[in-house]
């Protein structure tokens, strides 16, 4: 564990994520094109989430930020929404070594599908965490949930894949939170973290787990990607 300024905490988990985003870029070419058109139709759901959990879940110190119509908006925030959820949502795809069942000709369909379930989702999570009086983290785990039943009522072929991705989602979540928080150092969750910490995270061999980060992986994280396959028509395949 060493010291490290808590303004740039974010900044460098999120560009260790981003260093990973674009290895896969590399080496996966056939996931490199929807996941990059994915990760930038994302980036804006990284401010618009901080104005809610800003509000009652974590508030952190950054180095680089401005406001736009009275939103915060963080360079950590634009780097986190851009790769967090892509990686996550591929990581199952990536780990078995499956790959897509045909290659996905029309993306403007598949960017005007993705934005409207982005809007449902966004309107939901807004109004259980406004209207329900609702944690924000709890609010968009419940509205991933329902979204992604509805989801699975639809394409009922997706499911195994969404369950082995949340799995994958919540292992790799784990593992970055552990390893990093013991890096770091604790008093960093501390300081930013608005929740009981007693309640909400963990001690585990000498780092700090925090409860809700793994919860958000396995449900928002396979949420997106049943966006992705349900946006796009695509299906999975063993990679050949």
């Amino acid at each position: 564990m060493f010291e490290l300024d808590f303004r740039l905490v974010y900044l460098i988990g999120s560009l260790i994520i981003l260093f990973l985003f674009l290895i896969i870029l590399l080496l996966r070419k056939d996931l490199r094109k929807i996941s990059f058109i994915t990760g930038l139709l994302l980036i804006p759901s990284g401010p618009i989430s901080e104005i809610l959990f800003f509000r009652d879940y974590w508030f952190f110190p950054t180095l680089f930020e401005t406001t736009f119509l009275g939103v915060r908006i963080t360079i950590e925030d634009l780097i986190f929404a851009f790769s967090t959820p892509v990686i996550g949502a591929f990581s199952y795809i990536i780990i078995s070594n499956k790959t897509f069942n045909k290659p996905l000709k029309n993306y403007f369909s598949y960017i005007i599908r993705f934005l409207l379930l982005s809007i449902i989702l966004v309107s939901m999570f807004f109004g259980l965490t406004l209207f329900g009086k609702i944690n924000s983290m709890l609010s968009i785990v419940i509205t991933s949930i329902l979204i992604s039943t509805a989801l699975l009522i639809i394409r009922k072929d997706l499911l195994m894949t969404y369950l082995y991705t949340a799995v994958t989602a919540f292992i790799g979540a784990f593992i970055f939170y552990y390893l990093y928080v013991l890096l770091i150092g604790e008093a960093y969750l501390y300081q930013v973290w608005l929740l009981d910490h007693n309640i909400f995270g963990f001690k585990l061999i000498g780092s700090v787990i925090p409860i809700t980060e793994l919860i958000f992986a396995a449900t928002v994280i396979p949420c997106i990607y049943l966006f992705i396959m349900t946006a796009s028509g695509l299906g999975i395949k063993n990679k050949n």
